[in-house]
């Protein structure tokens, strides 16, 4: 999965270089998802259009340039695919995502780096820490609490007149 680039940021490796490169590597994918990426809690749909009980973590980058998100994907598992084929003289645009586990274990890994989207990452990852473990059904309370968590990450990136609205 996405514990790769955990491995060499929590000193696995006896070689401090490698390690230092580690966090070089770290460091920059927070500067990507800071600029260019996108921390959302969202509910999946389920086969028939119903709606999960629980709120699902993702993150997302898109770009033109496949290197990134592939670098992106080596560092933290997920999935690169075309997000918009481009029309005209517009380039092709990817899309890097990861979620659920992957994408906490992502979030925790570049947290320290973190600066336009750090407050983002700590509600998402207050959110995901309410799930417990798979397989258990989650009370109404917490899906509650994660509904809660949902609309103050969503007003802090589109402020609170868009949640009234219903988006």
């Amino acid at each position: 999965g996405g514990d790769r680039a955990l491995e060499g940021a929590a000193g696995g490796r006896a070689d401090s270089e490698e390690t230092l490169m580690d966090s070089h590597w770290l460091a920059w994918a927070a500067g990507i998802i800071d600029g260019e990426g996108t921390i959302h809690l969202y509910r999946k749909l389920r086969s028939g259009g119903a709606q999960s009980r629980h709120i699902q973590l993702g993150v997302i980058v898109a770009n033109t340039d496949p290197k990134m998100l592939a670098k992106m994907k080596e560092l933290f598992g997920g999935f690169v695919g075309i997000q918009d084929h481009g029309r005209g003289r517009n380039r092709i645009c990817w899309r890097w995502k990861v979620a659920c586990h992957d994408a906490e274990q992502c979030l925790r890994a570049i947290l320290p780096w973190l600066i336009t989207k750090r407050e983002q990452a700590d509600i998402a990852l207050l959110s995901r820490a309410l799930i417990g473990r798979r397989g258990v059904r989650i009370s109404d309370e917490t899906v509650q609490r994660q509904l809660g968590l949902a609309h103050r990450l969503s007003a802090l990136k589109w402020g609170s007149s868009r949640l009234e609205k219903g988006a």
